[in-house]
């Protein structure tokens, strides 16, 4: 089965040398990029998180670019006719409008205080930078609210595991 990565997406469209890098670098300074010329993530995220216009203005250039990426990548798949579903990990689905694309949501969920946690030890970012972080998008609990289902992370692995095979079993019984 095929997963997109809105992430991934991101990195694809803001490469060196991209257009849209140049455009980031335009409205936030040399300060965005690395000394190779490549988006300085640490530095943007920085400045975003601390910064609500900033980070309106990073999304408005970049959600459109990435949106259509995955949108291609979707379209190829349905006319190659292989896959019947696909996955879309995309963190701002909801934020970026993208909900009416897909047939069924799956919010994967955890508290906040357990998403920061994850934040810091993955990031390796501070207990402040990782709230910053985690308030900047919609909250869980309002994802949870909009999805077909919702997989509690917090639950155990073994818990975990069950509610994937449970939604996959739900998903092959559903209609094509």
């Amino acid at each position: 089965m095929p997963v997109l990565d809105a992430d991934l997406e991101a990195r694809r469209v803001l490469a060196r040398g991209s257009p849209l890098l140049e455009q980031v670098r335009r409205e936030f300074g040399e300060a965005g990029l690395t000394s190779e010329g490549e988006l300085n993530r640490k530095a943007l995220a920085d400045l975003i998180f601390g910064d609500h216009r900033a980070r309106q203005r990073l999304n408005e250039l970049t959600h459109p670019a990435i949106i259509e990426g995955l949108k291609q990548r979707l379209d190829a798949m349905r006319k190659e006719g292989r896959h019947r579903v696909a996955i879309v990990v995309a963190p701002l689905l909801f934020e970026a409008g993208m909900k009416g694309w897909f047939d069924r949501v799956i919010v994967v969920w955890a508290s906040e205080r357990e998403q920061v946690r994850r934040l810091m030890a993955r990031d390796n970012l501070q207990e402040s930078e990782a709230w910053l972080r985690v308030r900047a998008q919609m909250p869980l609990q309002d994802k949870k609210a909009l999805a077909d289902w919702v997989i509690d992370t917090e639950a155990g692995q073994e818990a975990v595991q069950r509610q994937v095979e449970q939604i996959w079993q739900e998903v092959n019984q559903a209609p094509a």
